[in-house]
Formats: structure tokens, C-alpha cells, sequence
């Protein structure tokens, strides 16, 4: 290679040869130049392109190689060898096959894929194939074959997708399983059609149910599938004369035993093994009930066997199905061998007992639930359950039974039902689903108590309240107006003494309004008479008020308002009001040792929301949960109430449409908040 001045650096091959010596005039020599530049370089981008073929070659997921057909005298194909292969085709194959016949590697290949592949060496055509190799270990390809540069060459890609095809058919089998024994009731029935199945469809010598007493040491046989030359098992086998303490532990804790020679594990008796049960290999799935290992479902083979983890998953999903069909079949064997029982047992209820079908009609009624009603039993079993439901409570029949029907949790309701003479009658109800022997609903069973004294009690107790209170408003509010004149009458006479002892009478008689405006309010709640009276306001300028009102409770606490300009809402300004007074109340109450309080308010695109923070003593979970129940108090040492201020809260603001939260950690305060729709000034579209 040299530098020419001319035409740059260029590559010459140089070939000289001496023709003719004289020795006076010395030696001549002939010299051949040639500028071998463009052909060096060409053969360095072959080789550099090689280089990338390979790369590319060898980096495919897929296994490939190039194969070259051979044929006999007469034309037809009979073998093929493998002329290059990748990484990946090493990987899938684990024998080396490269510069071999394939009849050299794999015998028995079948003449399917031979002829195949001859086929596109001859026509050019690609040809996609699936098919089992049985040379292979009964493996499943995929492949796609086509034709390559050379005399009857062929590049295949191929998958080994033998798992794929295990699964899908391993599910296939499940499902045909399942369903046939949803179908059968006699538990020997099941296991011996669940043995011969798995034994057809795995190519097994044995297949074994045994049930396990593990603190005794003691399994017994429950069924036993075998090939007719392997010895019968029946009875109880003692666990430890064949297994390490290492698979006993294992199986208590529910992991299956894989087993690929009885003879090479530690963890069994390879020997006792073969001896009892004629096996090699086997795959043992036991099974935990309440935390106890009580069942074990085995499938085996008499020669060593590297068992495929699909197969693996199959068994345990297949253990797990059968033993939930023999407990539901044990439990509905002791349902109809009580039946007399449970049918005697009902109709001396002193309870109302009936069921209903999936479209509500009653397809069972006790004699207590015909006398609650008035009906006969014949009546009764031609009528539909919601046609006996008062119109307004209906719908919430409606969407308790329909969510039970979607989660199949019970729940317990109280309704009205109209009697055969149209008068109403208070009951309880509680609703539980029974189950077909397909695992579906077909029925609910509804146990309905009377409860008419109760509910009967409950409106005498709540027109007591309505009449006392209303009887004590009254002369409260005279007893009020008097105190306010004596204390300005002690004022201005100088009575410094008698007028702190006024102040303080009237803050009795304040707290004694406010109790009875509780319970006229949680009346009219109850009754369904709280009435609103709607109005557009700035819920700022409410908020301020309140502030101002409760800041002259206590000196110890700082109320904090954040919320700037003016927030329209129409709704009932005297009762949001009163959710506000008593949020900011309660927050004062329940913070003993002062700090601030924060009201926080906002509009957030057509919603207000105000939140009432503190850092007071906080609620735990369970108070959490009950507390906006009607007359309930979380913390009673220490901190006087009622039990009434949040249930009204809470109802006063669904009135309106809006919610109430509350967010809380015992020790660590409490932050109540309530969402309301917005509204502009002079728009009072919304309805209260």
C-alpha cells in the first residue's frame, strides 16, 4: 500500500520474475503492477458483511437453520442435513446437529416433515407446519420453512411449543373434568373417573386419593387406580414407614412432592416404595384444611420420569376442585339426611321461614310466616315476594337482595309487608343464598321475625320526644327571657355577683334549648319532616359568623379560617349553619389542651367543600364506623353530649344533596369535611 501524489493511497500487487542474466550487463527483470485497491476493499466488506450475518444470524430468539435435502436414486426425499445452525436452534435441539443427517440424531423422525421440506426445496413455496416430534421426546414444533440460495437447500424457523400445546389441552381436560363432576353425587364415582382420566391423559401407572391423619401418622386410602400388574392399596398405611421427616414437613405445609426416581431422593423410602406400590417416579399434591394436612392426591409412573411443571399445575389445580366437590358433596349428603329434621324443626319455628326462587317467587313457607300474614300456604307458594313488599320499601329490597345475589354475603333488612286484610306489619329479615349442585344460586332463605310491638314502641317513644319537647320549648324560652331581664336588671343595679350566676343559669338553659332542638330535629329526621328552606348565600360570610360565635367558647384555641372571596350556595342557611357550629364545636370539645383550628373552604368546578380540622384526641376505627349513628358518643368519660349533633349533621347535608366525611387517628386529631353543589348569585335552580 503506498501514497501516490496523483491518485492517493492506493494497493498495488506487485509481480516480478527475472528473464534474462548476461553477466556484462547484468540482470533483467520483468515487473507486473496491478491496483488491487477496489478488490482489497470489496473483500473487506464481504467479510465485515459476513460478520453481520452472522450477528444477526445468532441473535434471532427463534431457532433457524439451513438444511440440504437428500434424495434417493428414484427422486424421493429420504433424509436431510444440517448445514448451518444459530445459537438459539442450539439451545432448543441440545444435540449437536450441525454437518449431521437429521437420521443420524433422530432416528424415528417421522416422513411427515422430511417430505414437507422436500417440498419446498422443489416448488419454492414457504410452508408453515405444527406438528409432534416423537424422536424428541414427544416434543411439539412450530416451524416455517423456505427456500434458500443452493441445490436443494431450506431454511427453517422453528418453536418449540410443546408447553403452550400442554397447557391448552391440560385446560381443556380441566374443564371436562370439572364439569363432569359437578355432575356426579357418589364420591367414589368422582375419584374413579378422575383416576382414569388423568391416567389416559398423562400415560400413568397410578393414580391415588388417600385421606390424612398427620397427627396420628396415619393415611387411608380412598381410592387406587393402577395399571393391572402393579399390587392393589386399600386401608391405612403408617406415612413415616415411607417418606423422611424432610417430606413430612413439606407436605404439612401444603408444598407439592416432586419425585423423578424413587431410588435418588432423600426424602422417601425408594426401595419400601417400589416394594409396596410398584413405582419409580411420582408427583404427590397435598392438600391443608383449616391449616392441617388432610388430603394427598398422587399420580405415579414405574420408570424415572422428569415430570413437565404443566402437569404439575394440572394435578394441584385438579386436587383443589376434587376435594371441594367431595366436601360439598359430604355437606348436601348431611342436608338430605336432615331434612325430616330441618322440615319439622321449620315448621315449629316460632319464626316466619320462607324461600324464594332467582325471580323472587316463594317456593317455601313455614306455618308461622303463613299466620304472620294471613295467607294460606297454597297462597303463598302462587305469589311473587315483592308483591307482598309495601311500595316504599321496594327498592331497597330491590338493591340489597341483587347485591347478595352478586357477592353472596347475607344481610339482615327491615321492611313492611302488606297481610292478606291490607293492614302492614313490621319484620326483620334475614337473607342467606343456597346453592345448586353446580356451585350456582337457586335460592334465598329468608327467616322473618315480627317486629310490629317493636317498631310500635319505637313511635311511642319518638311522640314522647316530639310532645316533651315540643312541651319543654316553650317554657325554656320563657324561662330564657326572664334570666336575660334579671341580668340586666342585676346589671344595672350593680349585682356583679348575681349577674355571673344568671349568665351561667342561661348557659344551662342554652344547653337545655339545644338538647331539645336535637331531639325535635332527630324526630322530624326520623319521620321524614325535615324541612329546608332554600335561599342563595356566600358560605364565607356564614363561616365567619360561626367562627366569631365559637371563638367565645374557649380562649384556649385559635380558629384559623382559609378561604378568600365569596362562595354562592343555595341551600338552608340556618342549617348549614347548624353543621357548621357544631363541626367547629366539636372540634373545640374534643381538643382539651387548645391549638389551632382550621376551617378550610373551597370551590372545586361545581362543588364546595369546607373541612373542620383539629389536632384534638382523634377517633380510633371502630368509632370511626358508627360515628354518625343516632345518639352514639365515642368518648364518654370527661366529655358531655348527646350523641345527636353528627347524626343531624350528616342529615341535614344529604338533604342537600352533598356528603359528609371524616378523616381521623387516635391521638392525632380529627378533620370533618362536607361537599355541597355550588351556585351563582341569583340562580336558584337547585332543589332542596
Amino acid at each position: 500500500t503506498h501514497h501516490f501524489e496523483t491518485i492517493g493511497l492506493r494497493t498495488m500487487l506487485l509481480n516480478a520474475r527475472e528473464i534474462f542474466r548476461n553477466n556484462e550487463r547484468g540482470r533483467l527483470i520483468l515487473i507486473a503492477i496491478e491496483d488491487i485497491t477496489e478488490h482489497k476493499k470489496a473483500k473487506e466488506e464481504l467479510r465485515a458483511s459476513e460478520r453481520k450475518y452472522r450477528k444477526l444470524f445468532n441473535s434471532i430468539d427463534d431457532a433457524f437453520c439451513i438444511i440440504e435435502m437428500i434424495f434417493d436414486d428414484q427422486g424421493k426425499p429420504v433424509d436431510f442435513r444440517c448445514i448451518k445452525t444459530n445459537d438459539a436452534f442450539v439451545r432448543h435441539a441440545t444435540i449437536p446437529m450441525a454437518g449431521k443427517r437429521i437420521k443420524e440424531v433422530v432416528p424415528d423422525l417421522e416422513q411427515f416433515w422430511i417430505d414437507q421440506y422436500a417440498k419446498v426445496a422443489k416448488t419454492g413455496e414457504v410452508m408453515h407446519l405444527e406438528g409432534i416430534v416423537a424422536g424428541l421426546g414427544n416434543q411439539w414444533f412450530q416451524t416455517s420453512a423456505f427456500p434458500v440460495e443452493g441445490a436443494n437447500r431450506v431454511g427453517i424457523l422453528f418453536q418449540n411449543v410443546t408447553a403452550r400445546k400442554l397447557r391448552k389441552a391440560n385446560i381443556a381436560f380441566l374443564d371436562e373434568i370439572s364439569e363432569g363432576i359437578m355432575q356426579m353425587t357418589r364420591p367414589e364415582d368422582i375419584m374413579n373417573t378422575v383416576c382414569k382420566k388423568m391416567s389416559n391423559h398423562l400415560h400413568l401407572a397410578r393414580c391415588l386419593f388417600v385421606r390424612v391423619a398427620a397427627s396420628q401418622d396415619k393415611a387411608v386410602v380412598l381410592h387406587d387406580w393402577h395399571l393391572p400388574e402393579l399390587p392393589g392399596l386399600n386401608g391405612e398405611m403408617v406415612i413415616s414407614q415411607f417418606v423422611s421427616k424432610d417430606y413430612y414437613q413439606k407436605s404439612r405445609f401444603g408444598e407439592i412432592i416432586v419425585v423423578q426416581d424413587v431410588h435418588k431422593s432423600p426424602i422417601v423410602n425408594g426401595q419400601q416404595l417400589k416394594d409396596l406400590m410398584g413405582v419409580a417416579s411420582f408427583v404427590n399434591v397435598p392438600l391443608r384444611v383449616n391449616g392441617e394436612w388432610r388430603f394427598t392426591a398422587g399420580i405415579y409412573d414405574t420408570a424415572p420420569r422428569d415430570w413437565q411443571k404443566e402437569d404439575i399445575e394440572l394435578l394441584r389445580e385438579l386436587t383443589s376442585r376434587i376435594w371441594k366437590r367431595l366436601e360439598q358433596i359430604n355437606i348436601e349428603e348431611s342436608l338430605r339426611q336432615s331434612e325430616e329434621n330441618y322440615r319439622m324443626l321449620v315448621n315449629q319455628a316460632v319464626a316466619g321461614i320462607f324461600k324464594v326462587d332467582v325471580s323472587d317467587r316463594i317456593t317455601f313457607a313455614n306455618h308461622y310466616f303463613c299466620t304472620m300474614l294471613g295467607y294460606t300456604k297454597e297462597e303463598l307458594l302462587q305469589m311473587n315476594f315483592v308483591d307482598l313488599i309495601y311500595e316504599k320499601d321496594k327498592q331497597n329490597h330491590r338493591n340489597m337482595f341483587n347485591a347478595m345475589k352478586a357477592c353472596g354475603k347475607e344481610y339482615i333488612i327491615e321492611k313492611r309487608l302488606i297481610c292478606k286484610n291490607g293492614s302492614l306489619i313490621w319484620v326483620r329479615n334475614y337473607n342467606a343464598l343456597l346453592y345448586e349442585r353446580k356451585g350456582r344460586f337457586g335460592e334465598a332463605i329468608i327467616i322473618s321475625t315480627d317486629i310490629n310491638h317493636l317498631k310500635a314502641i319505637e313511635e311511642q317513644k319518638d311522640d314522647f320526644i316530639s310532645i316533651a319537647s315540643h312541651e319543654l320549648k316553650t317554657p325554656l324560652t320563657s324561662i330564657k327571657g326572664y334570666a336575660e331581664l334579671l341580668n340586666e336588671m342585676f346589671v344595672e343595679e350593680g349585682g356583679i355577683t348575681s349577674g355571673k350566676l344568671i349568665t351561667q343559669l342561661n348557659e344551662q338553659i342554652n344547653r337545655l334549648v339545644k338538647l331539645v332542638t336535637s331531639l325535635l330535629d332527630t324526630n322530624q329526621i326520623a319521620n321524614g319532616k325535615l324541612e329546608l328552606h332554600g335561599e342563595t348565600f356566600d358560605l364565607n360570610s356564614l363561616i365567619k359568623e360561626q367562627i366569631t360565635n365559637a371563638a367565645m367558647i374557649s380562649a384556649k384555641h385559635l380558629l384559623i379560617l382559609k378561604g378568600e372571596g365569596e362562595l354562592p350556595v343555595y341551600a338552608d342557611r340556618e342549617r348549614i349553619g347548624q353543621v357548621l357550629s357544631n363541626l367547629i364545636s366539636n372540634a373545640i370539645k374534643y381538643s382539651p389542651e387548645g391549638g389551632e383550628i382550621v376551617i378550610t373552604s373551597e370551590k372545586d368546578n361545581n362543588q364546595l367543600k369546607v373541612s373542620v380540622c383539629d389536632s384534638g384526641i382523634g377517633m380510633s376505627q371502630e368509632v370511626l364506623q358508627k360515628i354518625f349513628s343516632r345518639f352514639y358518643r365515642g368518648v364518654k368519660e370527661n366529655y358531655p353530649g348527646f350523641g345527636l349533633g353528627l347524626y343531624i349533621s350528616m342529615e341535614i347535608i344529604k338533604k342537600h344533596h352533598g356528603t359528609l366525611s371524616v378523616e381521623s387517628e387516635q391521638g392525632k386529631g380529627s378533620l370533618f369535611y362536607f361537599i355541597l353543589p355550588a351556585a351563582k348569585f341569583g340562580e336558584d335552580k337547585h332543589v332542596l
